[in-house]
């Protein structure tokens, strides 16, 4: 599936993990939330890791930041869409 590259602007945050798994594991994925939806950050098909840095760059929860990347839309294992940012740059 084609997914283009889509310019998300937002907050820096950490968000608990999709269920994927059952039962459900704990944990935070680095994210950037909007008023409407939250991106969970993607880096060459894997889910990015706390701390996280890209491009040499440490982001800070919080901090608003623009990303680019490709969107997706999944499904966890409840049935419950979610989204993720494979990140193509940030600025």
């Amino acid at each position: 599936m084609n997914h283009p590259i889509k310019e998300i602007s937002g907050t820096f945050t950490l968000e608990p993990n999709p269920c994927l798994t059952k039962p459900c594991l704990p944990g935070v994925i680095p994210a950037i939330r909007t008023e409407k939806t939250i991106y969970f950050l993607v880096v060459e098909g894997h889910y990015a890791n706390d701390p996280f840095t890209w491009q040499g760059r440490q982001l800070k929860i919080g901090e608003t930041i623009r990303l680019k990347g490709k969107v997706s839309t999944k499904t966890d294992i409840n049935n419950e869409k979610f989204y993720t940012l494979d990140l193509e740059s940030t600025e």
